[in-house]
């Protein structure tokens, strides 16, 4: 289990996070019809960027350097 974990978080991540937002409508669309709504629920909760992520990248836009 905790190899999938790994590879989940470590690659699959990382790839998906790189996908345009057309692409990742596609892949949520996709996962709706195969199953569930909630696959499809669960995939954006794993896919978008943690909380801390999100937060960091705000304190950082807004930081002056120079």
């Amino acid at each position: 289990m905790a190899l999938t974990h790994d590879l989940l978080r470590e690659v699959l991540r990382p790839a998906v996070r790189t996908l345009a937002p057309a692409r990742l409508e596609e892949v949520e669309q996709a996962l709706a019809s195969a199953g569930s709504s909630g696959r499809a629920e669960a995939f954006r909760r794993w896919s978008r960027p943690s909380t801390p992520g999100r937060i960091g990248r705000r304190i950082s836009g807004r930081v002056r350097r120079g």
